[in-house]
C-alpha cells in the first residue's frame, strides 16, 4: 500500500486507495454511527509504517487512517463528519480502489422569502442531481435527490399556508433522498441554489425592480461552502499569496476600494466556519504588498475577505481544489525567484508515439511546453527547459538540466498512447515515497481534468519513471492526452486546447508554488489575471 488521495469529485468526496497492485477486500466494509467511521480490510497487503493517516477533504472526511490490521491485511478507517453512504470503485486497469460517498442532507425546511414567496430549504453537502415528479390522489409534489444519505432524523411538518399544506422527508432508497409535499393545486417549482440568490443580492441594482421569478415556489438547493482556513505567506522577494480554503466551491467577485487601499473578495454562497481561528480572521500580515487580512460574514450566505495593501498591486486569482480553495497572488510578477523545470517529452530522433493522423507526439509535446514555459513567465518564474527545440535529449540529461538550474518544480510534458486506439483521456503520474510530487501531480490532473473535460483516467504512481524517480525536486509526468485515438488527436490538433492545456498546467504550478509548505495546496485551475 503506498498511500491514500482525499479529494472531491463532483461535489463529492473520494477516497482513492493507492497500491503497487491490485487490491482485495475482506468481506464487507463496516460502517460505525457513533462515531460516524467507515472501515475496510484489504487482503494481501503489506504497509510501509505501523500506522499512516492522512488529512481530511474539510467536507465530510476527518481523516483516514492506515495500519497493519494483521500480517497479510491493511485496515483503513474513513472517519466521517456524518455517517453517509458510499460506492466502491475498482479500476479495471490498475485494480486499485476508490470509495466514493454520497452527499449528506443535512436539514430540510420551509421559510416564507421576499414577498410572501414560498422556500423549501435542502441543505446539503454538494450539488446533487435532483429529479421532480407530480403524483395524485392526492395530489402530492415529489422531490428526490440523487447520491444522497438523510443525515438528519425523517419526519414530517406543517406549512401554515399558501399551496403547500405540509411535506415529509426520509430516506426512500439506500441512495435517494426523498422529500414529498402535499399540495392544494399543482404547482411548478422554481429550482435554484442559495449562491444563486446571494449572487442576485449582491448585484441588485438599487434603482430597478429585480424580475419576477418563475414557478410558484423555490426549491432552495443549499450547498454553501464553509471557509475553514485563511493563510497568508510570501511567494518570492515582493509578492504574497492568501490563501482561502473552504469545503465546496466559491466563485469570488473581486472588486477594489480606496482610502486606505484595499482589495476585497466577496464570496457568495459561503458562511465563515464558526471553528475558524479568530487569529486567522483578522491577520496583520506585513507580508510583500499585504498590511493585513481579514475575514467576515457580510450576508447571511456571502462571507467577504479584505486585504489592505500598502500600495496598488496587480494580482492574479486561482481557484484551486475543484473551486474549494482560492489563491490570491499578489504583485505584478509576484513568483519572481521560483524557478520551474519544464521537461518536453521525447524530440529529436525519439518521436513518441504516433498520432492517429501520423503526427509524432513530440511536436504537441514541445508546443504545450513552449506555451507553459510563456504562461509562467508572465508571473516572474525563472523557466528552466530540457529543450526548447526538435533535438533529442537524453532522460538523466533532463534531470541534470533542471538540478543546474535549482528548480523548484518538474514537470514533464507528454501525450499517451495505448495498444487499443481507444483509450482516452488525462492521466498524471509520481514516483512512490514523495508527499510533495503526489501533490503536484493531484493539482496538475485535477487541474487538466477541469479546464480540458476529458476522461479521468486518474493520479498514479509509477517505479518505473526515470525522469521522475530521478528528479531531487516535487515532479509529476502528464499524458495530456491519447495521440493515437482520433478523438483525442482531434482535440490536440487544436491549437486552443493546446493552450487550455498549458493554462491548467500553468495554474496547477503557480497554485502549488504558492502554497508550498502549508497544509493548504490544493487543485488548481483557470487563472483570472487583472
Amino acid at each position: 500500500m503506498t498511500g491514500v488521495s482525499v479529494r472531491r469529485e463532483a461535489g463529492r468526496s473520494r477516497i482513492e486507495i493507492m497500491s503497487e497492485g491490485p487490491v482485495r477486500l475482506r468481506g464487507e466494509p463496516v460502517v460505525l454511527a457513533d462515531p460516524p467511521r467507515l472501515v475496510l480490510d484489504l487482503e494481501g497487503a503489506r504497509l510501509g509504517a505501523a500506522t499512516v493517516d492522512y488529512p481530511a477533504d474539510g467536507a465530510l472526511v476527518k481523516s483516514v487512517r492506515m495500519a497493519q490490521h494483521t500480517a497479510d491485511v491493511v485496515r483503513i478507517a474513513i472517519d466521517l463528519t456524518s455517517p453517509v453512504g458510499y460506492e466502491l470503485r475498482q479500476d479495471a486497469e490498475t485494480g486499485q480502489l476508490a470509495v466514493v460517498l454520497r452527499h449528506a442532507v443535512s436539514a430540510v425546511y420551509w421559510i416564507w422569502g421576499a414577498g410572501g414567496r414560498g422556500q423549501l430549504w435542502v441543505e446539503m453537502s454538494g450539488m446533487a442531481a435532483v429529479r421532480t415528479a407530480t403524483l395524485s390522489d392526492p395530489l402530492r409534489l415529489v422531490v428526490d435527490i440523487q447520491q444522497a444519505t438523510l443525515v438528519t432524523s425523517p419526519g414530517e411538518w406543517e406549512v401554515s399556508s399558501g399551496p403547500v399544506r405540509r411535506f415529509r422527508v426520509s430516506q426512500f432508497q439506500p441512495d435517494v433522498v426523498r422529500i414529498v409535499l402535499e399540495v392544494a393545486q399543482p404547482i411548478q417549482p422554481r429550482i435554484v441554489t442559495s449562491l444563486d440568490l446571494t449572487r442576485g443580492l449582491l448585484e441588485a441594482d438599487p434603482g430597478k425592480a429585480p424580475p419576477a421569478p418563475t414557478g410558484d415556489m423555490d426549491l432552495v438547493l443549499d450547498v454553501y461552502s464553509r471557509i475553514t482556513a485563511v493563510t497568508v505567506q510570501p511567494i518570492g522577494p515582493q509578492g504574497a499569496a492568501v490563501v482561502v480554503q473552504a469545503t465546496a466551491p466559491i466563485e469570488p467577485r473581486t472588486f477594489y476600494l480606496r482610502n486606505p487601499g484595499r482589495l476585497v473578495l466577496d464570496l457568495p454562497g459561503a458562511v465563515v466556519d464558526p471553528g475558524l481561528d479568530r487569529e486567522q480572521q483578522e491577520q496583520y500580515a506585513g507580508v510583500g504588498p499585504a498590511v493585513s487580512v481579514r475575514v467576515g460574514q457580510f450576508l447571511p450566505r456571502s462571507a467577504r475577505v479584505v486585504v489592505e495593501l500598502r500600495q496598488p498591486v496587480g494580482y492574479h486569482l486561482f481557484s484551486a481544489d475543484a473551486r474549494e480553495t482560492l489563491v490570491l497572488a499578489l504583485g505584478d510578477r509576484p513568483l519572481t525567484g521560483r524557478t520551474v523545470a519544464i521537461d518536453a517529452g521525447h524530440g529529436g530522433h525519439d518521436p513518441g508515439a504516433i498520432g492517429a493522423s501520423g503526427t509524432p507526439e513530440k511536436v504537441y509535446n514541445l508546443d504545450i511546453a513552449q506555451r507553459l514555459a510563456t504562461l509562467l513567465e508572465s508571473v516572474g518564474v525563472e523557466v528552466s527547459m530540457s529543450r526548447r527545440t526538435d533535438v533529442y535529449v537524453g532522460l538523466d540529461d533532463r534531470v541534470a538540466v533542471a538540478v543546474k538550474a535549482g528548480a523548484d518544480v518538474f514537470v514533464s510534458v507528454h501525450n499517451n498512447a495505448s495498444t487499443s486506439r481507444r483509450a482516452v483521456g488525462t492521466e498524471v503520474f509520481y514516483s512512490p515515497n514523495d508527499p510533495a510530487s503526489q501533490r503536484l501531480a493531484e493539482l496538475l490532473y485535477d487541474s487538466l481534468l477541469d479546464k480540458l473535460d476529458r476522461p479521468a483516467r486518474g493520479v498514479r504512481m509509477r517505479r518505473d519513471l526515470r525522469v521522475p524517480r530521478l528528479a531531487p525536486m516535487p515532479a509529476a509526468l502528464v499524458e495530456v492526452a491519447f495521440v493515437d485515438n482520433p478523438e483525442d488527436e482531434g482535440r490536440l490538433r487544436d491549437p486552443s486546447f493546446r493552450q487550455q492545456a498549458a493554462e491548467a498546467m500553468f495554474a496547477a504550478i503557480v497554485s502549488f508554488l504558492s502554497q508550498v509548505g502549508n497544509d493548504t495546496v490544493g487543485t488548481a485551475r483557470i487563472p483570472v489575471v487583472r
